[in-house]
């Protein structure tokens, strides 16, 4: 409905007039409502027509050019339906400069259905945007004019069959495209960098990013068959220094360790075990387990002896396994001797022979106490 309810937020119809040479220009206005301007805060404030010669003279200039708001609508459509109406009437006039309106104005397809740019035309638009950059308040502007309601896609939900079909597209994508920073070094700013790392490192926390996707896996994996140096494998070992997991992370590298190898599962009745889950089920440090599978130790001994005076030292004597307070108690060593002799690096014979030594002759131990 055409009304002339300026003071309200409705789509618009305006007529611009250079004074220079009294020219003149109808134009619509719809946009005005998404950020919710009334006509009176839009035109010649916030909007400077869409015409191309005149928008940046007005905009500079406002005092060379005269304009009037013709009316406000209900809706877009109607305000095209004015517009398409009086420009039928006025584009032979050489009064008005409004010829760019057709055919677009009236076409109910897009002009430019159907048709594609040339390699030359595509290059030349890529060299033109390159390295331009929009301002925050363009920023902002852009977010505002697509978020919520406004975003084409908003209440749209994708059935499994689209979503197949995505999917699909991104990975044939792959195939024949190589990564924009192959080759190169020094591509993000240390700012960037800073900011990257944050967030990889919040999604480690969260338990996000745990699972690879199933296309970076075995062979299409970009490390397959592939080595790191000695010099990248030290910088990895470095970044990892004090790093902490979560549980779920932990829990997937502890059953990822018996899918690598059989060397370092451990069998307890039946069931499969890493170290420190074994350790974990005998409530044993992995300290005290490591220690006397050096000194020779069985597995079951190490079950037999998990508790053993705390964490018990064993010896190898006479190609038997012994704990230390048994070989104390049997050849009757007493404790300061042992840890005497064993500084001075006596083996376990010349301990023996240096009992007997002492037992036979009582008042030289008396002499030298």
């Amino acid at each position: 409905m055409k009304t002339k309810d300026f003071d309200k937020v409705k789509p618009y119809c305006y007529i611009l007039t250079r004074k220079a040479d009294g020219k003149k220009y109808l134009g619509v206005r719809w946009a005005n409502i998404k950020f919710k301007r009334t006509p009176k805060e839009d035109f010649g404030i916030e909007y400077f027509t869409s015409h191309k010669t005149l928008k940046k003279t007005f905009k500079k200039n406002p005092k060379n050019f005269k304009f009037s708001l013709i009316a406000t609508f209900s809706n877009s459509n109607e305000a095209r339906e004015y517009e398409v109406k009086r420009n039928q009437k006025i584009i032979k006039d050489p009064n008005w400069i409004n010829i760019q309106a057709f055919p677009a104005i009236i076409n109910s397809f897009p002009t430019f259905k159907g048709k594609k740019h040339t390699e030359e035309t595509k290059r030349k638009m890529s060299i033109a945007s390159t390295g331009k950059k929009a301002s925050k308040e363009t920023l902002k502007k852009l977010s505002l004019l697509f978020s919520g309601k406004n975003n084409p896609n908003y209440g749209n939900k994708w059935t499994p069959k689209i979503k197949e079909k995505i999917s699909k597209g991104i990975k044939k994508s792959f195939d024949s495209r190589e990564t924009w920073n192959k080759g190169k070094s020094n591509v993000y700013t240390k700012k960037a960098l800073k900011k990257m790392s944050k967030t990889q490192k919040q999604k480690w926390k969260n338990g996000e990013d745990t699972k690879m996707p199933p296309v970076f896996r075995g062979k299409d994996h970009h490390m397959f068959g592939k080595k790191h140096t000695a010099e990248t494998r030290k910088k990895i070992a470095i970044g990892n220094t004090n790093k902490k997991f979560t549980k779920q992370i932990r829990n997937n590298m502890s059953i990822g360790q018996f899918k690598r190898s059989d060397k370092d599962v451990l069998t307890l009745k039946g069931k499969k075990y890493n170290i420190k889950n074994f350790c974990k089920e005998l409530d044993v440090s992995t300290f005290i387990y490591n220690d006397r599978k050096k000194q020779g130790l069985s597995l079951k001994q190490i079950i037999k002896t998990a508790h053993y005076h705390g964490q018990t030292k064993f010896i190898n004597f006479k190609n038997k396994i012994i704990s230390v307070p048994e070989f104390l108690d049997k050849y009757n060593i007493s404790h300061i001797n042992w840890h005497r002799w064993s500084k001075k690096g006596f083996t376990y014979d010349q301990m023996l022979e240096r009992r007997k030594f002492l037992n036979k002759n009582p008042s030289y131990f008396n002499r030298h106490k």
